[in-house]
């Protein structure tokens, strides 16, 4: 039986998926303004415009995403095994951050985030940047995370190390920071705007960018660290 190789560089996979990330961020502002206008006329046809903004759920982007979270998932899990056989002590951080973003892959998908505004609009008046309150919440966990992990990110060699950092500021930047600004825009102009269209379009590039970067970084150090990884699948017995 003729074995079949498949090679994967960081570049090229980088490459590969930035391309329908620039795609989707180059289409949500027509498409939001062709479902606005379309919308008296066809429901039907507006829904399927919706189907490809980045400020839906549900939709081809919320999709993309979740995909892009789980293949981070999938390389840390590898990182994880292959820091474990070498006895590593770090490897417990790569299997932890493995979970944390299958958690995250699973809340693109069903947006579970968003059952924190329940109890937090309890507390806080939601307007202004903490419009979506689920972010006060959600910057404790970030700020308790990047503490935890802080000495593992030293331990990383220095070029993987500005690579997650980078990865990080573009991922936060856009889920948190840019949230804020879209509540801000969105509790005074409101959701029609152009204004709150684009700062959406910006903070879910922005997030999807972080994620591109990130698996780059992963491909790219477990290059450095191993050289060639080989996924065997072996034929059951007759």
């Amino acid at each position: 039986m003729k074995r079949v190789d498949i090679t994967l560089s960081a570049r090229g996979v980088a490459y590969l998926l930035l391309c329908p990330v620039l795609l989707l961020a180059a289409v949500t502002i027509p498409m939001e303004l062709a479902e606005e206008h379309i919308r008296p006329f066809s429901w039907t046809a507006a829904d399927v415009f919706r189907r490809f903004t980045l400020n839906s759920e549900n939709s081809v982007p919320a999709w993309f995403s979740a995909m892009l979270h789980l293949c981070s998932a999938a390389l840390l899990a590898i990182c994880a095994w292959m820091h474990r056989s070498r006895g590593n002590r770090w490897w417990k951080h790569w299997a932890s951050l493995s979970a944390i973003f299958c958690l995250l892959s699973l809340d693109e998908a069903a947006s579970f985030h968003e059952i924190l505004m329940v109890p937090m609009d309890r507390l806080v008046k939601a307007e202004g940047v903490f419009y979506f309150t689920w972010v006060i919440p959600g910057i404790a966990i970030v700020i308790a995370l990047g503490l935890a992990y802080l000495r593992f990110l030293w331990n990383l060699d220095s070029t993987t190390r500005y690579r997650f950092i980078a990865a990080a500021c573009l991922f936060v930047g856009g889920a948190l920071g840019m949230e804020m600004v879209d509540g801000a825009i969105l509790d005074h102009f409101g959701e029609q705007h152009i204004a709150y269209m684009l700062a959406t379009t910006v903070e879910e590039t922005g997030e999807m960018l972080g994620l591109v970067v990130f698996i780059w970084s992963l491909i790219s150090h477990l290059t450095t660290e191993a050289g060639e990884i080989r996924l065997k699948l072996a034929a059951a017995p007759a």
